[in-house]
């Protein structure tokens, strides 16, 4: 959850927290873990809370400078200050992404990198079709 929908700001909140998820979601990504949780202390919805409105994200101490940059950005507290509050053409534009062909991505004609084997159709029966037979 973002600071302000922790926080329940006065007046509610808009589409901004949404980037603060997906600066939740890269982090798990490419670390493995929550940005917001810690291993062998208490993680109660109460201790994630206050991290969330007290600490800076932990990064691997060896951790891509650009990607650091990308989610450090999007997990900025103030809404005002974090990446996307310009639109998404804010993110696109971050140099983590430079690589991203975006025309390819809405065509839905980007190559993934890893291609699951898939031993039989059974395994993928809950997955959507639409995701299971692009082309």
């Amino acid at each position: 959850m973002a600071p302000e929908v922790v926080e329940r700001t006065p007046g509610g909140y808009d589409e901004i927290v949404d980037w603060w998820s997906l600066g939740v979601i890269a982090f798990e990504l490419l670390t493995g873990c929550s940005p917001f949780t810690v291993d062998g202390h208490s993680n109660t919805s109460k201790d994630i809370a206050k991290r969330i409105l007290t600490k800076r994200v932990p990064f691997p101490r060896n951790f891509d400078k650009l990607a650091t940059d990308f989610i450090s950005r999007l997990l900025e507290k103030s809404a005002r200050r974090r990446l996307g509050r310009k639109g998404v053409e804010e993110i696109k534009k971050h140099p983590f992404l430079a690589d991203t062909d975006w025309e390819k991505c809405e065509l839905r004609e980007l190559e993934p990198p890893i291609i699951p084997v898939v031993a039989s159709e059974v395994r993928v029966h809950r997955y959507s079709t639409n995701l299971i037979y692009m082309q």
